[in-house]
């Protein structure tokens, strides 16, 4: 199931001012938000949260017209720790992860040769992503020019996803 809602410009602010206060982005206080909501409602303090990621690092890929994403898998732990502190964690966790991106999450599975199930992803089972605001238009050169929108998936893919967007009146749509 699909359960749209917003997120008050208020409290999208809030969100933002204290990335800012804390040295981060809004994306990772969300995720720490995430983060602190699946454990509390699943009493896990330590689990996987898997994020797509622009995948233009390579030289060779930075011409070709095409989505290349791939899927980061970051670690929550909330053991002993909340707030602020989780923020921080995360964080430190996004930088870490974000530094040692060599693997390709199938490759990374492939490698390491984990037991599959068809029902579930190997590394994580819930997904976070969050669209910050901008502009979307595309100019291809040429009198080609289109604008992204947000894709509506139909189909769940990992037991659990929170896609969130800037919307244009300050707030969040997900």
């Amino acid at each position: 199931a699909t359960i749209r809602f917003q997120i008050d410009a208020a409290t999208a602010n809030a969100a933002r001012h204290l990335a800012a206060r804390l040295d981060t982005t809004p994306a990772v206080v969300l995720l720490a938000a995430h983060a602190a909501l699946i454990g509390g409602l699943s009493g896990g303090t330590d689990f996987a949260i898997g994020l797509p990621a622009a995948e233009r690092l390579r030289p060779e890929t930075a011409d070709i017209v095409a989505l290349l994403v791939e899927t980061l898998v970051v670690r929550a732990d909330l053991a002993g720790i909340s707030g602020t502190g989780l923020i921080r964690r995360m964080a430190t966790e996004m930088r870490t992860v974000l530094a040692a991106r060599p693997l390709p999450v199938d490759m990374l599975v492939e490698r390491l040769a984990l037991p599959r199930d068809a029902g579930r992803t190997p590394l994580f089972q819930t997904m976070f992503s969050h669209d910050r605001a901008g502009d979307h238009r595309l100019d291809l050169g040429q009198g080609l020019a289109g604008r992204l929108d947000a894709a509506r998936t139909t189909g769940a893919r990992t037991d659990l996803s929170l896609m969130l967007a800037d919307s244009a009146d300050g707030g969040l749509d997900g």
